[in-house]
This record gives structure tokens, C-alpha cells and sequence, in this order.
């Protein structure tokens, strides 16, 4: 008789757990439901994986219940959080819970309400903070129903401190409950708009011809990733939508990943007009929102899907084709447990479900250009941009041969400032690019030296001049910074590497009559107000836009005509294999953000490397030459794509431990690996201090796969030996910092 179920518990143990069920609950319980179960001295929330009738383990504690508001899991779903469980060697449980986050599994969330018989109360707080309760209580006057605390939060631009505050004093109430939109019996969102709206434009012959491949393939119902190479501007979007209208027509569902939450408000727009509705599902989503749109799609309400990287495991019903736009991207890479990349997770449902996945990208990776070359996928070249526009043209400007700069920082050259100027003049629109945000990078003394660098992390503040305070981007250590330096009382502190926030002010300063705006981590505070940036700057209410990587891919502005890269050669010192890669594809992306429009566009590149391959590979927009000269190094070295690698970092709050903790475990990774998996290290990480913890990290190359997972789980095993160090395992890694 099977009765009894593996449990999968989202906790950093790999095995899944047995448990009895009871003789009332067989009916109710199958692989995918969620289940309360007793877990040392409490009770925790699981998912069963498998029902089976025998157990390793002779005694066996009961589930006590089904969690009624659970969030259930299908067959489908199951097999391909076990893949990813056993291919990034985690727990399967932590596998789950990313596909299904704590608003999406709970599906209860926390909303505010009048209390009942003061709904007519007048917003008269006095006091410390009563500003912000009142505009609390003026706000839910204005709407009698409940409202989402996040809602609330962001709609009043506070805390939740003022709003626990009134419920502490009675005037309101905090609850939750499932919101509102479950359970509502309707039509079907799926057929409430036309997903076959006519296109703007009609394709050119390569947009044809990889829609028709993609297409053939949807009918086929069989597997087929494709690699979509177009260079900026060259329509894969209006290829994702072709393919996408076919995979519905036929009642398939879609699913559409992107890499950036900052391109999702542009992409759910062009989808919507075309397609019908959309479910969103990203981490800056009001936790309401989340839980609705996953609803909606397990329930098959709505068949297209679009999000960033978690997005993968969404519960698309009857899925017939998946697209990832911007494959190449690291973003696409979790940094944290489990330490999937979404675009290989996308392959394998692909694979797995027998229907085709589309890889889209202008700049792909290595990876992606060897699997085409060895025929795993199948490339589908766009090799001219839409209408055909010229690609725009690009100037180095070589900051090396300058006399003088152009700005008192020292990041606009005289040069970039008087493109800008002729650009404004005449009314288009400027892109500038920094991969640097605050202020200023490093704040030190000119007299004796001292920097001030964060106490956990050791690195340099980051000095943020709007908040006055110096942020570490690690661990968000917040610091004053005096007026004297602390170490000899001198007064002449400076200011280092400048950012984002050091930029605009220096624009608002040249151009004060022109609107600027930034567009990075400190100002985008949440979805709205990222749209609310980018709303302003295609509506051409901001001349010009400066911004971190946000800026740098995927946006459609038609009115910029000058992108400006301030700093080209930032990454190219960082210690990482794929330093010259991700330059190259960075400034591709970049530069391709100008000249969308009628009017041609110009791109500057400000350097002091002009003469290194990756600048140069950019700037003629040539990837293959960038591959012959990666390809030598990598295949000598053995480095992806021409072999696989791990990283296992060590790191413990006792230097010395540290390093003891990774020469024993190495010593065993050695032996374990033999002549299949080099071992290489252990070594001092990049960064080798972080949130107070000291870093180590190992290496592991191999040419298999499965003998790189073996070695792998070894190291996972030992980790309760050494409880106070902290064993990382990362497969396929992104980031060796």
C-alpha cells in the first residue's frame, strides 16, 4: 500500500523527506500538493514529490495537514525542479521554493482596512510622524475596501512604520487573506482580447525566414532551440510575436523571459497590443499582483507569460514555445541558492516538453555560439536592422590624448560634452552610460592615504551626496563622512571615481535648461517608478537619460540619436575570464540604443584602451573576431566553452579557519577528482572580505559534466564538518568576484 510520501522542505539538505500518510488524507494527497509537516520541534510547509510504499527509515512521523490555500505543483513543473535540484546539486525543496515564492505558495497577503465603526474617523494625527498617518487615513477615506499594505506604502510614498503605528492605536487594521481577484467566476482572460492584432510593419525576408522555422517547429510540437543572432535593432521582437500569435492560435501557451525588470513595462506594452493579456511576474511586483498572475496561469486564464529570471518555472498551462531575450545576459544567472541560469533551465523545459525554445540575442555567448557550431542549436541570422537603418556610427575618444577634461569630475570629456550640446540643439534625445552608481566610488585623504572603506567587506565606500552618507553596494554599512580626515585632521578629502548621481549633477550644472534624469539602483525604488522614468524619456520629457545597465539593453527609444559610454574600459581590469566578453557585449547593447529612430545615430566611446581587442571588436560590431581571440586562450586553458567549470567558495568570520577549512576540503576534492576534474586553488577570492566573512574560493575544470557534479556533491557533503564555515558550490558560475 503506498502511504507514505517524500517531502521536499525548503531547506539546504539535498535528500527529500518520509513521511506517513494518514489513513484520512490518501485521497487528498498526490506528488505536487502542499502539505504541513512536523519538522524537528515545529511544523513546516513542503511540497510532496513522490508517493511510494517503503521507507529506509523504520519509524516515520504523520503529515499533520494539507495546506488547503497551497499553492500545488504539476507533474510537469516536479520533474523539471528535480533536474534542476540535481543538476546545480541543492535541495529540491529550495528549488521549489523559487518557483514558487512565499506570496505566490501562501497566496495570503497583508492588506489594511478601517477598523469597523470608524470608518468615518477623521485623519487627525498629532504628534511625531502624524504627516504621514494622516495621509494613511486621508488615503483609505478614499477607498472604503481593503488595500494591499505594499499598495498603501507605495501609493502614500512612506514606511510601514506610520501604518503599524495606527493599527497599535486601533484606527486601522492589518490582516491577511487571499486577495480579492481568487475565486472570481468570469471569462476567461485568455478570450477577452484578440492575440492576432495586424503587426505595424511587415517583415523582411530574414525575419521570415526564421519566423517560418520557428513556426514549422510549433506545428511539429518538437523540440528545437534556436539561436536568434540579429543585431541591435534588427526586429527579433516582432519575431518573438509571430511565433508567439502561432503557439496561441493553436491554444499553446507562451513564455517570454527577459533579463531586466527595467525592459519589462516596454515588452509587456508591445506583447499586450499584440498578443492580449499578459501575466507579469517579477520581484518588484506588489506581492498581490504576483500571487494573481500565477493564479491566473495555473488556472489557464491567461496563456502568455512574461518576467525576469524566476520566471521560468511559471505555471504556464499547455506551454508550446518558450523565447529568452537577451540570452547572453549574467542576470540570467542566480547568485544565491539555488544557482540556476534561467536561459539553460528555459532549454531543458524545452527539451523536456518536446516543444521549441527561441535564444534571442545581438551579442551571444560563447556558449551559445559553440552549441550552434556543434549543431545542439540551430542559428537564425538577422543581419540587418529593421527598415534598413544604418547601425550607428562610433567615435573612440581617447581620454589619454586630452589636455584638458571637459567636466570638473572628469568624466565628460570636452569632446562628449559638444556631441551633447550639437544633439540637444537639435531637439533629440542623449543616452548616457556608466556601470558605476552614487556619487563617488572612493572617498580618501590627498594628505595621508586613509580611505574609507567599509569595516565588514573592505572595500571603498560608496559616497551617495543625496542621502550624505557613504554606502557599502555589499552589505549597506551606512557611514557619515566628516569633514577632517579621521586619521590626520586634514581637510582635504577627495572624491574618487565618480558615478551615476556625480554625472547628472554635472549635466544639470552645463545644461540648466534641459530636463535630466537617472535611471539605476538608488532612484528606482519600484516597478512604478521605473516605469515612471522611462515613460518620461520615450515621451521625450527628458533630454537626457543617465543610468547603469538598465539603460543599456533592450529599450526602443526612437528619439536617441547619441549614446555616450563614459568610462568603455571599466571591466576590462576585473580578474574573470569573460572580462573581455561582457565589454564587448556590453558596448554592443549600448551602442545599439542609438539611431532607432528616422534619424541616424552616433555612439562616443570614452576610453584609455582603444587598442584593446574587445574595444575594437565593438566598435566595428565584429563578435567573430572577438571569439578567434577568446577561443585560443579558453581552449588552452580549458575554460567554457571548451570545458566546465565550478567554483566552491569558502568563507568564515575567522581568517585563518577560513583558509584551514579549504586546503582540507581541496585535499579531498583532488583525490575524489583523480584525472578527471582539475582542481585548482585553494586562493584568496577577488573580494576577499565580505559582510564580515573572509573569502577562499577552489575552481573545478573538467570536460564532463557529470564527474564536475560528483566532485561537486563531495564538497556539499563535507559542509557539516566544518559548521562555522560556510561552503558555497556554484555550477556554471557567472561572477568569479
Amino acid at each position: 500500500m503506498k502511504n507514505i510520501a517524500r517531502v521536499a522542505i525548503p531547506v539546504p539538505i539535498h535528500e527529500a523527506f518520509d513521511y506517513r500518510i494518514p489513513d484520512e488524507m490518501l485521497g487528498q494527497i498526490v506528488p505536487g500538493t502542499p502539505v504541513l509537516v512536523p519538522f524537528g520541534p515545529s511544523r513546516r510547509y513542503g511540497w510532496v514529490i513522490e508517493i511510494t510504499d517503503h521507507s529506509v527509515h523504520p519509524k516515520l512521523r504523520k503529515i499533520h495537514s494539507v495546506v488547503e490555500d497551497g499553492a500545488t505543483l504539476s507533474e510537469e513543473l516536479l520533474t523539471l525542479l528535480d533536474w534542476t535540484a540535481n543538476y546545480y546539486v541543492c535541495g529540491i525543496g529550495e528549488a521549489i521554493e523559487t518557483a514558487l515564492p512565499k506570496p505566490v505558495r501562501e497566496r495570503k497577503v497583508r492588506q489594511v482596512r478601517w477598523v469597523r465603526g470608524l470608518e468615518g474617523a477623521l485623519p487627525d494625527e498629532k504628534g511625531g510622524g502624524a504627516d504621514a498617518r494622516n495621509r494613511v487615513l486621508e488615503f483609505l477615506q478614499q477607498h472604503p475596501k481593503p488595500v494591499p499594505l505594499r499598495r498603501l506604502v507605495e501609493d502614500c510614498g512612506i514606511s510601514d512604520s506610520p501604518i503599524k503605528t495606527l493599527a497599535k492605536k486601533g484606527r486601522i487594521e492589518i490582516f491577511e487573506s487571499l486577495p480579492p481577484e481568487f475565486g472570481v467566476p468570469g471569462e476567461s482572460l485568455a478570450d477577452s482580447i484578440p492575440w492576432d492584432q495586424p503587426a505595424p510593419f511587415e517583415p523582411n525576408d530574414e525575419q521570415q525566414t526564421a519566423i517560418a522555422r520557428i513556426r514549422e517547429q510549433i506545428f511539429l510540437e518538437k523540440y528545437q532551440t534556436f539561436l536568434l543572432h540579429g543585431v541591435t535593432g534588427s526586429g527579433k521582437t516582432e519575431v518573438y510575436i509571430r511565433a508567439a500569435q502561432t503557439a496561441l492560435a493553436a491554444g499553446k501557451g507562451v513564455l517570454v523571459l527577459l533579463p531586466e525588470i527595467a525592459l519589462t513595462p516596454q515588452a509587456i506594452e508591445r506583447f499586450t497590443e499584440r498578443l492580449g493579456p499578459v501575466a507579469v511576474l517579477h520581484s518588484m511586483l506588489p506581492d498581490t499582483e504576483r500571487a494573481v498572475h500565477h493564479e491566473r496561469l495555473r488556472k489557464g486564464e491567461v496563456k502568455l507569460a512574461m518576467g525576469a529570471r524566476s520566471a521560468v518555472f511559471a505555471p504556464v498551462t499547455d506551454l508550446g514555445l518558450i523565447v529568452v531575450d537577451e540570452c547572453h545576459e549574467s542576470s540570467y544567472k542566480q547568485e544565491n541558492s539555488p544557482r540556476y541560469h534561467a536561459r539553460d533551465v528555459a532549454v531543458m523545459r524545452a527539451h523536456q516538453l518536446g516543444i521549441p525554445c527561441v535564444l534571442g540575442s545581438a551579442t551571444p555567448s560563447m556558449e551559445s555560439l559553440e552549441n550552434a557550431r556543434q549543431g545542439r542549436y540551430e542559428k537564425l541570422n538577422l543581419e540587418n536592422r529593421v527598415s534598413n537603418r544604418d547601425m550607428a556610427t562610433i567615435e573612440i575618444i581617447d581620454r589619454r590624448k586630452e589636455k584638458g577634461t571637459g567636466d570638473s569630475s572628469g568624466l565628460l570629456s570636452r569632446r562628449l560634452i559638444d556631441l551633447i550640446r550639437q544633439t540637444l540643439d537639435r531637439e533629440e534625445q542623449v543616452l548616457l552610460f556608466l556601470n558605476r552608481r552614487g556619487f563617488a566610488r572612493d572617498v580618501h585623504c590627498r594628505q595621508c592615504g586613509y580611505s574609507f572603506r567599509c569595516n565588514s567587506c573592505d572595500i571603498p565606500l560608496t559616497y551617495h551626496k543625496h542621502r550624505d552618507i557613504a554606502q557599502c553596494h555589499y552589505c549597506a554599512e551606512q557611514r557619515g563622512i566628516p569633514d577632517r580626515c579621521p586619521q590626520c585632521q586634514f581637510t582635504g578629502l577627495r572624491q574618487r571615481s565618480p558615478g551615476t548621481e556625480r554625472v547628472e549633477e554635472t549635466l544639470v550644472s552645463l545644461f540648466p535648461e534641459v530636463r535630466v534624469d537617472r535611471l539605476d539602483r538608488d532612484t528606482v525604488t519600484s516597478g512604478r517608478r521605473m516605469e515612471q522614468i522611462l515613460q518620461k524619456f520615450r515621451d521625450g520629457e527628458t533630454q537626457i537619460l543617465v543610468g547603469t545597465q538598465m539603460v543599456a539593453k533592450g529599450h526602443d527609444i526612437p528619439g536617441v540619436t547619441l549614446v555616450g559610454v563614459l568610462d568603455a574600459d571599466v571591466a576590462l581590469g576585473l580578474p574573470d575570464f569573460r572580462s573581455a566578453e561582457k565589454t564587448a557585449q556590453l558596448l554592443c547593447q549600448v551602442a545599439g540604443r542609438a539611431g532607432r529612430g528616422d534619424a541616424p545615430g552616433r555612439v562616443a566611446l570614452q576610453t584609455r584602451q582603444p587598442e584593446h581587442y574587445a574595444i575594437e571588436c565593438a566598435v566595428r560590431q565584429d563578435l567573430d573576431e572577438l571569439l578567434e581571440h577568446e577561443n585560443s586562450v579558453r581552449q588552452m586553458l580549458h575554460y567554457p566553452p571548451h570545458g566546465f567549470l565550478a567554483r566552491i567558495v569558502f568563507e568564515d568570520e575567522d581568517e585563518k579557519r577560513t583558509l584551514e577549512t579549504a586546503e582540507a576540503l581541496t585535499s579531498k576534492l583532488k583525490v575524489e577528482g583523480e584525472n578527471r576534474v582539475q582542481v585548482l586553488g585553494p586562493a584568496p577570492a577577488p573580494l576577499e572580505k565580505l559582510r564580515g566573512r573572509f573569502r577562499h574560493h577552489v575552481l573545478l575544470k573538467s570536460n564532463s559534466r557529470e564527474s564536475l557534479r560528483i566532485v561537486g556533491r563531495l564538497a556539499q557533503t563535507e559542509k557539516p564538518r566544518w559548521s562555522s564555515t560556510r561552503i558555497t558550490l556554484d555550477i556554471d558560475p557567472q561572477n568569479l568576484l
